[in-house]
């Protein structure tokens, strides 16, 4: 899914269309969309599921680079493929003044047997004049709240929580950040890690830093 970029674009007046079909698993093979207003909002239309992908719209908030990375991954192991959305958010005042940076972190499980994704888990960010978060992720269960230092970061930082990702009783290690890469730009990092039942060592199911992507297999 890193690739829409690189994949066929529609000249429409007010949106720009990259798409490309994604198998998330046996028989689970969807048609994924990015659709971007003249406005500079965008989305991703996959299954069920609308999440905001691309922002470059300067109303306080926009998305570092304008698009947010996209990663299919099975964070669940049940050999089907999860969504997970993340990145850096850009924060200014109304007047343009930049103030902070966020990460930005949202992740969708699939569900085989309904054939589409669940509820979202992700950073709820109580500090946000833009979006509203109870709409983004509904149940605050699944939301890892940004701590205040957030409000007003400007420098590189980590933090980590424990979170039960897939409802299954067992709490995963998310670990995510900022952090500036080779070319001194912020960028955001994120890790999920699931304990592994014979060794019961944490293990990652996706580890991603500046200019460094790998996916683990956790079973």
């Amino acid at each position: 899914m890193a690739d829409f970029r690189e994949n066929r674009r529609n000249g429409i007046p007010h949106e720009r269309i990259a798409g490309k079909q994604v198998e998330l698993g046996p028989g689970a093979v969807f048609d994924a969309e990015i659709e971007v207003t003249a406005k500079g909002n965008g989305l991703l239309r996959l299954v069920n599921i609308r999440p905001k992908i691309y922002d470059t719209h300067n109303d306080t908030e926009i998305f570092a680079d304008g698009l947010l990375s996209s990663r299919l991954a099975d964070v669940n192991g049940d050999g089907y493929q999860d969504l997970i959305l993340f990145g850096v958010k850009e924060v200014c005042d109304d007047k343009g003044n930049f103030l902070a940076f966020r990460p930005e972190f949202f992740l969708w499980i699939f569900l085989p047997r309904l054939r589409c994704f669940d509820t979202p888990v992700g950073i709820f960010d109580p500090y946000s004049e833009v979006r509203d978060y109870f709409d983004e992720i509904p149940l605050p269960e699944r939301r890892i709240v940004l701590p205040e230092k957030y409000r007003l970061e400007r420098e590189a930082t980590r933090d980590e929580v424990q979170l039960d990702l897939n409802g299954d009783g067992i709490a995963e290690k998310v670990i995510y950040g900022l952090q500036k890469d080779a070319a001194g730009r912020m960028s955001g990092f994120l890790e999920i890690d699931r304990r592994d039942s014979n060794s019961n060592r944490w293990r990652p199911v996706l580890s991603h830093y500046p200019g460094i992507l790998t996916a683990g297999d956790s079973k």
